[in-house]
């Protein structure tokens, strides 16, 4: 029986305590994506002794999830935007004076559009379909490879 063990990034080096609309959201978003691994938040020894054995080491193609790979001395065989987090959905409802931290909006969203409220949602209709990619992908590799390891994001 194989095991395919997620590993979600380490923490970037972003501020997100500042209070941001939810239309600064995608500006906010871009700047958390090229932002660099945090040295302060290093993963702990457990990890290493989890993901050391592993066949196939699989990530996002964002530069998080690969330097995290990297800190835990992983080879990357493959890099793959299927691996990569859900899209931020579709800002409505809410007014532009209206200002929480990022990780809140993105919380509100994510259960906004999780909730069936953003059925017709772009984002929710791509992330449906990249889930069922990432499941194929994953179960045919299950059949060659008794551990994988993917290193991707939390909202996948």
């Amino acid at each position: 029986m194989s095991q395919i063990t997620f590993i979600r990034h380490a923490k970037v080096k972003i501020d997100n305590k500042r209070r941001i609309s939810v239309y600064a959201l995608p500006e906010w978003s871009m700047a958390y994506d090229q932002a660099p691994l945090d040295p302060k938040h290093q993963p702990p020894k457990s990890l290493f002794n989890m993901v050391k054995d592993a066949d196939m080491v699989l990530t996002s193609t964002l530069e998080r999830s690969i330097a995290s790979a990297e800190w835990l001395g992983l080879t990357i065989d493959e890099k793959s935007p299927v691996f990569i987090e859900a899209e931020i959905p579709e800002p409505r409802l809410f007014p532009k004076w209206l200002k929480l931290r990022p990780k809140t909006w993105l919380t509100i969203l994510y259960l906004l559009m999780m909730s069936g409220l953003g059925n017709r949602d772009a984002s929710l209709i791509r992330s449906k379909t990249r889930a069922k990619e990432t499941a194929v992908k994953l179960d045919g590799l299950s059949a060659e490879n008794r551990h994988i390891v993917v290193v991707g994001h939390g909202g996948i």
